[in-house]
């Protein structure tokens, strides 16, 4: 507005020429060439700070750019994370019940047999100890007629057979099949409701997540497959810490 003011006045000066101005144009002269003086300087020192503020806008607009493209990488490096372990998670939670129900099908088969032979050594010993009890009295036999009623030797063989011969050795304690335990439980997987809602509702709106695209958005949740059903007797820990007489064919069976 100065220049607009000024330049015609300086012209009509300038043709004029300085001898034909008055005192008083003068120093109205010289007070204006002041003041266009002083516009002329905040003129220039307001474009030197629009230049510098052009420079301030331009590298925060890139620091910005660069800052986003960071945080827009680390949502999606977080999010392919959090799917890998949720996938991991599934795998080992599927080997595991896998595992689980063949072993445990194992187990109680085991359980069975050992119930079994428990019953048979038992019996094995029972009638094995009565024998050798029947055959050390008949061996002690002196002379006929040492079987005679009411002997001493009749009474020896009612006792052979009286007795229960117990074997407590022959006893396996039962234990029941172990538990089954829970799977650890599963994330959120990445681009659903509540992984969102989880994950990003927390953040401010000039800072929001970018829409996510994750491969594993659509994994289910694994379900557990049923436990085989318990047998009534269970296995010992380590059935070769145990060793029976097989009484039939003379070999030891571990």
């Amino acid at each position: 507005q100065k220049h607009d003011v000024l330049a015609p006045r300086f012209q009509t000066w300038m043709e004029a020429g300085l001898g034909g101005l008055s005192a008083a144009a003068t120093v109205e002269h010289a007070r204006l060439v002041g003041e266009y003086q002083d516009a002329m300087n905040d003129y220039t020192k307001s474009t030197h700070d629009y230049e510098a503020k052009l420079v301030e806008n331009s590298t925060a607009f890139a620091e910005h750019a660069a800052q986003k493209a960071t945080c827009e990488q680390n949502q999606a490096d977080f999010e392919v994370a959090v799917c890998d372990s949720g996938v991991s998670l599934q795998a080992s939670c599927n080997a595991y019940m896998s595992a689980y129900s063949i072993h445990a099908s194992d187990y109680l088969d085991i359980t069975g047999n050992v119930a079994a032979r428990i019953l048979d050594r038992q019996a094995e010993w029972k009638h094995l100890k009565r024998v050798t009890c029947v055959l050390r009295t008949l061996a002690a036999l002196e002379k006929d007629g040492d079987l005679g009623a009411n002997s001493s030797a009749s009474n020896d063989l009612s006792g052979c057979y009286q007795t229960d011969y117990a074997n407590n050795n022959l006893t396996i304690p039962e234990q029941s099949l172990p538990a089954r335990q829970p799977c650890q439980a599963l994330p959120a997987w990445p681009c659903t409701a509540t992984f969102v809602q989880e994950e990003y509702s927390g953040l401010p709106a000039d800072a929001a997540a970018v829409p996510c695209a994750s491969s594993c958005s659509e994994m289910a949740t694994p379900t557990p497959t049923p436990s085989p059903t318990t047998a009534a007797v269970s296995a010992p820990p380590a059935l070769s810490a145990y060793i029976v007489a097989d009484a039939h064919n003379h070999r030891i069976q571990q």
